[in-house]
């Protein structure tokens, strides 16, 4: 539908199954891609690795260069087509457009190198359970766009300003029904104060950003829907970058505001694109570092041999400070091993007066054994004696070992504790070099010297960490004392664990033109249980804080934020270690009573031992299915090692029953999580009383005709009286039924009952 009014060119097709762009809303993790400044082969490259382009901006026209922002098409970020265009005409635009089974995320118009205006579009597949209504208008002012949302409702994902026309907008909508509803709001040329203010009176975030120039934007906001996402204008791509590794971030929209001497500024949209650990860790090293935005922060966890379990900015360099004497120390450790140098030789240490924080000095030197060098340099952070081991084997040799161990961009350039250029190395290589020693590779000729190197290092065992213990990891004794009270692991257990865990690391921290580096790295088992066997699980892991201008800050942020990243795993190997709550029950035996009808019945009860012998508090209930039986107490929770008496007794109704034996079961229920649950016979056993032979509770004169009956024909007696006991008749107690109980039996009428 066109309207020459207006200038407003209209696709709108039926939603089959109205679906929210993930792209723009979701927070699930995805692999992405941006450009600030591509060509077009740049782009169809990423998109042929598997990419979508969701975000594009025209950055230059001679050459055509663009910003562009692209997710991985997979998961819930995947349209079975994608595609765009540039340099087209309106009649292209509306050829393309009007093509079945498409639609279009964004319009952008600009001027070619002619001065003419051509258009650039991204386009999805619009068709099958990707289909959804949509809207474009080329040319529309905002009493335009609102009334296309209120009159057709539709809602603005996308608008760009048409080059040399004031107010006038390139636009693109979908239907604003089902997975799509959402309020929103269009701020065309507001201010940064403004766009604040009105992000706080809406409880909106941003989905479009446009700056116009002048401190003034173009905004498109819609409701909050709890993502984590924010927003930054006027940074630098440096800038950019440290912003989205530091908080395991992805761009959706993305534009150039300038450019000049001092480079190119940005204004750009993010969502949150971290696992809930890295999200936690991120916040807790962002919120130390207080406003210090551009420095890099980073942090990972990876199980040895497996997956990372967080990775923010793992493969950023940064200077590692004395951290990196870790593979001073592995190349010395290696040669060990392979026979160059027996590890108590003596090597020259010079300068070894000097302070082992600061710049070694050259002079005076001594010999002393590489053992003792090697725990100076990796226990005191010593940088005479890590001088000394560079010297010892070469600057080039320490370097080949990192390349040796696949650590690409890693490189010791300047003497530790002096300055110069920076010294190089990533979270990633340190968790090379660490997987390397566990695989074997100080496992040479002269013997497998893995537990040297780890005993040569700070190192710490469970039982050792305290609260200001672990090296660079000061909070992980805590952490360890805190779950283990929060899941009620036994004391006696919380202290076991700490001592089977180990630990090795190495902190660092430089401060070079004023600005602060700290890192540290290490190797870490944690002792999971599994089917009550000690299963330890291996991690590397680590974080850094690089240039920070406050030094306590940057500290903190680095040692907070190593020590909090192992808490999950810490949290999961002490839960193997909790036995689960089991009631066990004795004795096995049920419980049975009996006695003459209408009583009285012994024993009156039976008591049971109920105990929990596992390691959290079990919930737990009694009941019976018999109305003569009760069980005291019914119900209530035993606490780890806990015990409770509980008794089954005998009620009132039993005297009711009549002559038989009757049988019933008491059930024992853990409430908590079903382990343990047991079950108790019970059953009474009711004797018909001596001479009462019609079975009404008495002896008396009713019973003589009955009595009779049972002598001469106890086939009769069973049918007349099918509830008797013809038991009942034998009165002297000799086991028979016959003419020697008729005495007896006159002499209990008599008396109203049996002697």
């Amino acid at each position: 539908m066109r309207t020459a009014v207006l200038s407003v060119a209209i696709l709108m097709l039926p939603a089959a199954a109205a679906r929210a762009d993930a792209h723009r809303d979701s927070t699930t993790e995805t692999g992405w891609w941006y450009f600030t400044s591509a060509t077009d082969a740049q782009i169809n490259a990423k998109r042929g690795e598997g990419y979508r382009l969701i975000k594009l901006g025209v950055v230059d026209n001679d050459p055509m260069r663009f910003s562009a922002v692209l997710v991985h098409n997979s998961g819930d970020y995947f349209n079975p087509a994608d595609g765009w265009w540039y340099n087209l005409t309106f009649t292209d635009l509306e050829d393309i457009l009007d093509a079945p089974g498409v639609r279009a995320l964004q319009i952008v118009p600009y001027l070619n190198l002619n001065g003419a205006l051509r258009y650039a579009v991204v386009l999805i597949s619009n068709s099958g359970q990707y289909a959804k209504g949509w809207w474009w208008a080329h040319n529309v002012d905002l009493a335009g766009i609102q009334s296309i949302g209120a009159n057709q409702n539709m809602r603005l994902i996308a608008w760009e300003r048409r080059p040399n026309e004031v107010g006038r907008f390139s636009c693109v909508f979908v239907s604003n029904t089902g997975g799509d509803q959402r309020n929103w709001w269009p701020y065309p040329g507001i201010s940064a104060g403004t766009l604040a203010n009105l992000l706080d009176q809406h409880d909106a975030r941003i989905t479009d950003l446009t700056y116009i120039g002048n401190n003034q934007f173009d905004a498109v906001l819609e409701e909050l829907e709890g993502q984590r996402w924010w927003y930054y204008y006027g940074v630098t791509a440096s800038q950019m970058s440290i912003l989205l590794g530091n908080r395991g971030a992805r761009l959706y929209d993305l534009q150039r505001m300038s450019t000049g001497a001092g480079g190119s500024t940005y204004a750009v949209l993010m969502l949150n694109n971290a696992n809930p650990l890295e999200t936690r860790i991120s916040s807790i090293m962002r919120s130390i570092m207080d406003n210090e935005l551009y420095v890099p922060i980073g942090a990972s966890l990876k199980r040895v041999n497996g997956s990372y379990r967080a990775a923010l900015h793992h493969q950023r360099i940064f200077d590692p400070a004395s951290t990196l004497k870790t593979l001073h120390h592995v190349h010395a450790m290696r040669q060990v091993s392979i026979g160059n140098i027996d590890f108590s030789q003596l090597i020259n240490v010079n300068g070894f007066t000097g302070s082992p924080g600061g710049c070694p000095p050259e002079e005076p030197d001594q010999l002393e054994p590489l053992d003792d060098v090697l725990r100076l340099m990796m226990e005191q952070s010593d940088n005479v004696r890590t001088e000394a081991i560079k010297d010892r084997f070469g600057q080039a040799s320490i370097n080949a070992t990192a390349d040796a161990l696949l650590m690409a961009d890693t490189e010791l350039v300047r003497r530790i504790g002096c300055g110069g250029d920076h010294n190089e190395m990533t979270l990633e290589d340190a968790g090379r070099l660490h997987e390397a020693v566990v695989n074997g590779y100080l496992n040479g000729p002269t013997g497998d010297w893995r537990d040297e190197f780890y005993d040569l290092m700070i190192s710490s065992n469970g039982a050792a960490m305290g609260y200001g213990g672990g090296g660079g990891f000061p909070d992980l004794g805590g952490i360890i004392d805190e779950e283990a009270a929060d899941i009620g692991l036994p004391d006696a257990k919380r202290i076991a664990f700490r001592a089977a865990v180990e630990m090795v690391n190495k902190p660092g921290g430089v401060t070079l033109s004023g600005l602060e580096h700290k890192s540290v790295f290490g190797w870490i088992s944690i002792p999971y249980r599994t089917g009550g066997v000690l299963d330890p699980r291996e991690f590397v892991t680590g974080t850094f804080v690089d240039g920070a201008v406050s030094d306590p800050n940057s500290g903190a942020a680095m040692a907070a934020g190593a020590s909090e990243i192992l808490r999950d795993e810490i949290r999961a190997a002490l839960l193997s270690w909790l036995v689960p709550g089991r009631l066990e029950m004795t004795p096995e035996a049920g419980f049975e009573t009996s006695g003459f009808q209408g009583g009285p019945f012994a024993p009156n009860g039976r008591t049971y031992f109920l105990s929990n012998t596992g390691d959290v508090h079990v919930s737990w209930s009694a009941t019976d299915n018999r109305t003569w039986a009760h069980i005291l107490p019914n119900g209530g929770v035993l606490p780890p090692g806990g015990q409770a008496l509980v008794t089954i007794y005998h009620d009132d109704p039993i005297e009711n029953l009549l002559p038989g034996v009757y049988t019933g079961t008491a059930t024992f229920t853990n409430l908590t999580n079903g382990i343990g649950n047991t079950t108790r016979s019970m059953m009474a056993t009711v004797h018909a009383i001596p001479g009462d032979m019609n079975c009404d509770g008495m002896v008396n004169n009713f019973d003589i005709d009955a009595f009779v009956l049972a002598l001469t024909n106890p086939a009769l007696y069973a049918r007349t009286y099918p509830l008797c006991d013809i038991n009942a008749a034998d009165v002297n107690d000799d086991g028979m039924v016959n003419n020697f109980d008729i005495d007896p039996f006159v002499e209990c009428v008599i008396n109203f009952g049996c002697p």
